[in-house]
């Protein structure tokens, strides 16, 4: 293959990866953290958090059975936000059956006039006490399982968008 039939391949797959990241980063800043948020004011903060959390629990798999701890802070400057501990079943057989926490975490945006998606997580989930514990597993094996973990967290987000 000539030098001159690479570069075309090259800028192609530049090109594509440029816009991919593009719009990655547009899903995750801008489309995602508002998606269903915008009929919420301010003073429906529990309201907003509630759906997130549903959200949340729809796209994983989960039965969300209502909240453990809700706290709502507002600050100088318009901005306020809401965080909560949502107690969520597994519906799945592959999971234990056990309850779970799922962090949620939302924010006020005053150009927006909703609330938005911080962070929802679930808090101590399996697996998780091997990013705390020395040489069990490798560094490769860490980032590897870190970033795993990243790109899960993105797909369980398209699912929530789609479905």
């Amino acid at each position: 293959m000539s030098r001159r039939a690479v570069r075309p391949v090259v800028w192609l797959a530049a090109s594509f990866l440029a816009v991919l990241a593009g719009f990655v980063l547009y899903f995750n800043f801008w489309f995602y953290p508002a998606l269903g948020m915008s009929g919420f004011s301010r003073a429906d903060s529990e309201a907003a958090l509630g759906r997130a959390a549903l959200g949340y629990a729809r796209s994983t798999g989960m039965a969300m059975e209502g909240f453990d701890l809700v706290k709502f802070r507002e600050v100088e400057g318009g901005e306020a936000y809401v965080w909560g501990a949502a107690v969520m079943s597994p519906k799945a057989a592959d999971l234990t059956g056990k309850r779970v926490l799922v962090w949620v975490y939302l924010t006020f945006v005053n150009f927006r006039r909703s609330w938005v998606r911080v962070d929802a997580q679930i808090l101590a989930a399996p697996g998780s006490d091997v990013y705390y514990e020395p040489g069990k597993p490798g560094q490769l094996e860490r980032a590897r399982r870190a970033f795993m973990k990243i790109v899960l967290e993105e797909l369980r987000r398209f699912r929530e968008v789609w479905s």
